[in-house]
């Protein structure tokens, strides 16, 4: 039996993402994998391209950074480093807190840059933020061949002696804490953004000011006791004060770590699923 062609429905297919609060599914970005290193490849690729010094900045502009860190916070203004090398002390701050704020800005405007993809096909949208953040790991991870030489130079050419310690397995657990925190708080950021044009102006100023509350120039030894406890509410003091007790002798394993660790997990999941919730609604309008 034959249908008239008068019969047969038009049929139309609409893919839909589900949008629910805890519709989150690791598989669904695991599945997408070669889309993540095709996009990082990409952003790593274009970031130097028609560059002079090409991948030597990703050392040179670090290295740049502490020198001048270290003649001005060191030498003229002269800021205790609780008895460590100045220049690793610096070298330190600057290579974690680079890697926090690429990570997080670039999670936040690679929605922006990735607009035409966003438009044309359907893909876990966390991954753009994710693979934003891995192109700043892949920095941090040259940044820390630097800094590992730079260790090494001083226990062998110097009076410091580096305190070799099961802590330095614990490095990457930092870093991982660190790039989780930069994810949610970019991702979250760009919600609130898309939103509320003017809020990124008031972001990137609290970025800037969110520098000189973290340990980048100081020690948290610096700060008076009246004051010490409010630093302590910034989940990235104890992360820095950790990485650096991982080649000292100052003690690793806090309960300010701890806390700063929990309060980084418990934050990260909310951020994550606001932005699993909304990311629909806000890249329409992209």
């Amino acid at each position: 039996m034959k249908l008239d062609a008068n019969q047969i429905d038009d049929w139309e297919w609409e893919i839909k993402p589900s949008v629910g609060w805890f519709d989150f599914s690791f598989k669904k970005i695991l599945n997408h994998t070669d889309l993540i290193w095709s996009l990082t490849k990409r952003d790593l690729q274009s970031s130097h391209k028609q560059t002079v010094l090409g991948n030597f900045w990703l050392i040179f502009q670090p290295l740049i950074t502490t020198i001048v860190y270290t003649l001005v916070f060191a030498n003229i203004i002269k800021v205790s480093t609780d008895g460590m090398p100045p220049l690793l002390f610096y070298l330190t701050g600057n290579m974690l807190w680079s890697f926090f704020a690429d990570s997080m800005f670039g999670s936040l405007y690679t929605f922006r840059t990735n607009a035409h993809i966003l438009s044309k096909v359907y893909f876990p949208r966390i991954i753009l933020p994710l693979s934003s953040v891995l192109v700043q790991a892949y920095k941090l991870g040259v940044n820390l061949l630097f800094f590992i030489v730079a260790v090494l130079f001083y226990q062998f050419f110097t009076n410091w002696e580096v305190s070799f310690n099961l802590n330095l397995i614990a490095i990457p657990f930092l870093l991982a804490f660190v790039a989780l925190y930069a994810l949610a708080l970019g991702s979250f950021s760009f919600i609130l953004t898309t939103k509320y044009k003017d809020l990124e102006n008031i972001i990137q100023l609290v970025m800037r000011l969110y520098m000189f509350v973290t340990p980048v120039f100081y020690p948290v030894s610096l700060v008076s006791k009246e004051l010490s406890w409010a630093f302590w509410f910034n989940p990235l003091t104890a992360i820095f004060e950790s990485f650096r007790a991982c080649y000292s002798l100052s003690e690793f394993w806090t309960m300010e770590l701890y806390i700063s660790l929990g309060s980084i997990t418990v934050f990260s999941m909310i951020a994550l699923l606001i932005f699993r919730k909304f990311e629909s609604k806000f890249i329409e309008v992209l």
